[in-house]
């Protein structure tokens, strides 16, 4: 069986390190709050706002750990929109189970402001 899951995490800068250490820090969560393996991951597409430009999420990911080295990564910009939250990162995560989980099993990971995002997961 297939699932998904989601994350996301704002910065008050564009400041490289700092997204190495927060996307590091957000997927490391949602892989320990679900159990997860890299072995049971197809990818990691992440979306991130057009206002952080020192580093795409997928190296950060790879500069931050090598934990998920042999998992595809897939960045993309984020749609302007009118009052969207600035400098955020998002990933969406699937991966392969053998369980029955379902979907309201999984557990979302929203670090930061991005806690409004889902205030249905509180």
């Amino acid at each position: 069986m297939t699932r998904a899951v989601r994350g996301a995490i704002n910065f008050k800068n564009d400041n490289s390190e700092q997204i190495i250490e927060g996307v590091t820090r957000m997927v490391d969560s949602i892989f320990r709050l679900n159990s997860l393996n890299a072995l049971d991951c197809v990818s990691l597409i992440f979306s991130v706002t057009s206002d952080l430009v020192s580093i795409n999420p997928a190296k950060a990911l790879r500069t931050g750990t090598n934990v998920y080295s042999d998992i595809p990564l897939f960045c993309t910009v984020e749609p302007d929109c009118i009052g969207s939250m600035p400098m955020v990162v998002r990933v969406m995560i699937t991966f392969n189970t053998e369980n029955n989980i379902k979907n309201d099993e999984i557990k979302h990971v929203y670090l930061g402001d991005t806690v409004s995002f889902r205030p249905d997961l509180k």
